[in-house]
C-alpha cells in the first residue's frame, strides 16, 4: 500500500470533496482518499500494483479540478 498527496486547487465545498471523492473510487487500487479543501490537498492511499500516479492525477483532472 502507498501513500500519496496531490495539491489541487479550487477545492470549495463539500460538493468538490464528494466529485473528486468519487472520481478516485472509480480508480482500480485506489483504497482511500481524504481530502483537506482549506489546504486543497488530496491524500490518497492505493495498491501501487494496481493504480499509478497517473490514473490517480488524471481522475483528478477528469473530475474537473486542477493539479498543482
Amino acid at each position: 500500500m502507498k501513500e500519496m498527496t496531490l495539491k489541487v486547487k479550487e477545492i470549495t465545498g463539500p460538493s468538490d470533496k464528494d466529485i473528486i471523492t468519487d472520481n478516485l473510487a472509480a480508480v482500480w487500487g485506489v483504497r482511500s482518499t481524504k481530502v483537506n479543501a482549506p489546504l486543497g490537498e488530496v491524500t490518497i492511499s492505493y495498491n501501487e500494483e494496481a493504480a499509478s500516479r497517473v490514473d490517480i492525477e488524471q481522475a483528478v483532472k477528469n473530475a474537473g479540478f486542477t493539479l498543482i
